[in-house]
């Protein structure tokens, strides 16, 4: 799951299927528009941007989008 928070963070969570319980959160400092989990399951890929593009110029502009990876550790 990846959202704003009212006027807030813009968070990242892992949630367990079976029970829906919460299983780690983040503030990723970023709009994430795409997830991605490695084939092992030991990382997770996220992509997106750091704010709203306001016009074209900004969505061409190559610094605009940030990817970021976590590793995945069960514990």
């Amino acid at each position: 799951m990846a959202g704003r928070l009212f006027k807030g963070d813009w968070n990242v969570a892992i949630f367990d299927c079976e029970t829906g319980s919460r299983i780690a959160h983040t503030n990723c400092n970023m709009r994430v528009s795409k997830a991605l989990w490695s084939k092992d399951g030991s990382h997770l890929y996220l992509a997106g941007g750091k704010a709203q593009p306001s016009n074209r110029k900004d969505i061409e502009n190559p610094d605009w989008g940030r990817i970021k990876v976590f590793k995945i550790v069960i514990s």
